[in-house]
């Protein structure tokens, strides 16, 4: 009976040090996420992919409005404005989570601990800072490579609307 009793006490310590070890991890990353001040570049980030999806319908509608010569659908226009309205991605906690959990998962808690002594010192929060200007900068010339890119696609598309309405199909 008291082999019993020492092992479950020992089965308790080891279950309470993983719980305390894991809520260690969980700080700790949220300590990094916060030094790296990703919560604004991730709305920053959603903005950004918000804006170019907008910009692709709106382009996408002048080129129907252009091709039927100048008139559409009053449907059309409402189901349009009604995309326009909207933000398809939102923040949410969800995203910091995942990024955490995706993040950590390699990282023993002294690698989580020296990363996050890195960006709380001072050429930390420089490298940050420049990252997040290297990374904003970045995404806004690799969405406009995109709408360059594609913009051949689409027009292929409409062309081929285009035959298919003309055919009367």
């Amino acid at each position: 009976m008291i082999m019993k009793n020492l092992i479950v006490i020992a089965l308790i310590g080891l279950i309470s040090g993983g719980v305390h070890a894991q809520d260690e991890r969980e700080k700790t990353i949220q300590q990094i996420i916060e030094a790296l001040d990703y919560s604004r570049q991730f709305k920053s980030q959603i903005e950004q992919a918000n804006n170019y999806s907008k910009e692709e319908v709106r382009q996408l509608y002048q080129k129907m409005k252009t091709d039927s010569g100048g008139t559409l659908n009053p449907k059309v226009e409402d189901i349009v404005n009604r995309y326009m309205s909207k933000n398809p991605m939102q923040y949410n906690d969800e995203i910091i989570s995942t990024w955490g959990k995706l993040f950590g998962k390699d990282l023993s808690q002294d690698d989580l601990n020296k990363i996050l002594a890195f960006h709380q010192s001072s050429v930390g929060k420089k490298f940050t800072l420049a990252s997040e200007r290297a990374n904003n900068g970045f995404a806004a010339w690799f969405l406009e490579q995109h709408r360059i890119k594609s913009e051949s696609a689409i027009n292929e598309f409409i062309k081929e609307m285009r035959e298919l309405r003309e055919a009367g199909q």
